[in-house]
């Protein structure tokens, strides 16, 4: 007597005697039902119609319950088969006692509408999707133990098996992964479509089901340590894999056991936000930096600051060399640093520790280093989309090449990697650097006639494409040689009062071919002070480089008021030459190489000019000095300086 089944029409509806309501409706037949009997099983119905046929019918509905008005969005029983969880219109959940068709327990209602509701695997938990939020809720308590709030809408949740990781699917086409103990997300899994429903397997891979594609994902994040109250901007995985430090808005670096997630040990000192961060090799030293434009370098067994030196801009990036003595550091004035880092644990740190061993400047901010397991080789991640590959120089040769005599001057061409070099011996050695052998040998400045001065190769310089080399000798010649054949072009002849009274009468120091390879500019030294443009289509003198202030014979000009011992072109065409002046002084100038014209020159007291190199973006001329004659330490230093008149 608890069901009633009756007929209207074609339709056969089955009614709940106790409560009164309709639980099921049956619509198997084409025309209308005559004839109703339940069978002894109190739920098969034998029909019959007037379209002929007589039909067993299936009325196992246990109840009906009036859970949520307007509707019902999900439900789900528990795995006891005794409760049942609903979510409807109403935004709220039910948890229903199903053998007495109750109400045990109500959860909200929420802020926004529910889209999905579900148990965990053994019933204790149950998560609430509505909106852009998920809430769990432990039912043992009925408390919110995680809140998960998300940048679209949650359309369905699942949890793994242990309860330690949610997993949501939601509007922006994203599957999320969350570890429920702290409430953070933890990773997440791109879909091509939104994700409207997500599973998780016994063998806690996620499947996602997102438009017309189900995608099977597993999940690699395991951990989610609070690092720190704001943005983490450094990290760094300590070699035996057991650590990770961090480093960020709150000026400190951490070390957290990966096993554990426990904080082991602080490196304090920073004064702003740590950017950067790196562990040596050896587990030895850790160095960090960021917006105070300091490195400081900690030892990793006791956290203690070993040394710290200041920088000229924020510290982006850190990374050892594989041997652990040189650390690279990318600054935010787009420059690469190396500093040595030799230590021993127990000992105090050497004198050159922190020292400083190259700079390098890169064509944009730098993003990141990275060392190669040769030591010397680096590569830059830069701002301007392109990897640079770098080498630091090598504090022993890697390859030596004996000459007889002494060598006077070497230089290198980046595009056929060939070495020259000029010897005392009056001959030009090219060196093929890929294959580390002599290529060949030029005799170049050698004379047969009996001297007692041989003619020493004082300069050597490549065209800018590498297929010529000029050099410049005591002989007072300058010569122009074919690279691939070693054969002479063009000789740039010595003076002779009536064959060639246009040439140097005094040795040639120093000569450079001008960057558009139609002239070359050379220096002498002596009583003669020159410096001499040459056309090099016909070897002939273009003008002497006449210097205003020097009083000199007008048929025997000067340029220096000492010997020119070094002269280098710009990209643009300038002329900058250095030398010495009475008085052990250093003297500079510039010039315009076009017209003769003198630019700008000084006299320092601060020993002679011997040579002297642009930077890259030739903002500044490096200069080496020196004493002329007996020693004056004082006076052997290196320089950096500007000249206004360059522009820039």
């Amino acid at each position: 007597g608890l069901r009633l089944a009756w007929a209207e029409g074609s339709i056969v509806r089955v009614l709940d005697t106790t409560t009164g309501k309709e639980i099921q409706l049956l619509a198997e037949h084409a025309a209308p039902v005559r004839t109703l009997v339940y069978l002894a099983d109190n739920r098969t119905i034998v029909s019959a119609a007037v379209d002929k046929t007589a039909k067993l019918l299936d009325a196992n509905v246990a109840a009906a319950l009036e859970a949520h008005p307007g509707g019902i969005v999900t439900a789900q029983l528990h795995s006891n088969g005794t409760q049942l969880l609903t979510a409807g219109a109403d935004k709220t959940v039910k948890l229903w006692d199903l053998s007495k068709n109750a109400v045990l327990k109500t959860f909200g209602p929420y802020p926004e509408p529910i889209k999905f509701a579900g148990y965990n695997r053994d019933g204790t938990l149950i998560g609430v999707a509505a909106g852009k939020t998920v809430r769990v809720v432990n039912l043992a308590d009925d408390k919110e133990i995680a809140v998960l709030t998300h940048p679209a809408e949650v359309a369905s949740l699942a949890f793994n098996t242990d309860k330690t990781r949610i997993a949501t699917g939601a509007a922006d086409k994203l599957t999320r992964v969350w570890d429920l103990a702290t409430g953070k997300e933890l990773q997440f899994l791109p879909q091509d479509e939104p994700v409207l429903a997500v599973f998780y397997t016994p063998q806690n891979t996620v499947v996602s089901a997102a438009g017309k594609t189900a995608r099977l994902d597993a999940p690699s994040a395991v951990r989610v340590l609070q690092a720190d109250p704001g943005p983490v901007t450094a990290l760094a995985v300590v070699p035996n894999g057991v650590h990770v430090l961090t480093g960020g808005a709150d000026k400190t670096v951490k070390m957290w056991n990966v096993s554990n997630g426990q904080l082991e040990r602080s490196f304090a000192g920073a004064t702003d936000v740590v950017r950067a961060l790196a562990v040596s090799k050896n587990n030895q030293l850790v160095a960090f930096g960021g917006s105070d434009q300091v490195i400081r370098v900690h030892n990793f067994a006791d956290g203690k600051e070993i040394d710290k030196v200041k920088v000229d801009a924020g510290v982006r990036s850190l990374q050892f060399t594989p041997n652990s003595l040189t650390l690279l550091a990318a600054l935010g004035d787009k420059s690469i640093r190396a500093f040595g880092v030799p230590y021993q644990p127990g000992q105090p740190p050497p004198p050159e520790f922190l020292k400083p061993l190259q700079s390098f400047a890169t064509p944009d901010l730098a993003q990141d280093v990275a060392p190669a397991p040769d030591n010397f080789i680096f590569y830059v991640a830069g701002a301007d989309k392109t990897v640079q590959t770098w080498k630091l120089a090598s504090s022993n040769p890697v390859q030596n090449f004996p000459h007889p005599a002494i060598v006077d001057c070497v230089t290198f061409d980046p595009k056929s990697q060939v070495v020259a070099t000029g010897c005392h011996d009056g001959k030009i050695r090219l060196y093929d650097m890929t294959k580390k052998a002599l290529l060949k040998e030029i005799t170049a400045h050698v004379t047969t006639k009996p001297q007692v001065q041989p003619n020493p190769v004082y300069t050597v310089s490549f065209s800018s494409d590498g297929k010529q080399l000029l050099s410049a000798s005591f002989d007072k010649t300058l010569k122009l040689w074919d690279v691939a054949s070693g054969n002479l072009v063009r000789e740039f002849r010595a003076y002779h009062e009536k064959e060639f009274p246009q040439g140097h009468q005094e040795e040639v120091y120093t000569a450079a071919i001008s960057p558009d390879g139609k002239f070359i500019a050379s220096g002498s030294g002596g009583l003669e002070r020159v410096v001499k443009i040459w056309n090099i289509a016909d070897g002939k003198v273009v003008r002497d480089l006449v210097n205003p202030t020097l009083k000199s014979d007008p048929k025997s000009p000067m340029s220096h008021p000492g010997w020119v011992y070094q002269l280098r072109f710009t990209r643009d065409g300038k002329l900058i030459t250095v030398g010495d002046a009475p008085k052990n002084q250093g003297f500079l100038a510039v010039w315009n190489p076009q017209d003769g014209k003198l630019l700008y020159q000084d006299t320092q007291p601060i020993g002679c000019f011997y040579h002297l190199a642009l930077t890259p973006d030739e903002k500044a001329i490096a200069l080496a000095a020196g004493y002329r004659g007996r020693t004056q330490p004082e006076l052997n230093n290196a320089y950096l300086v500007r000249i206004p008149v360059l522009g820039k």
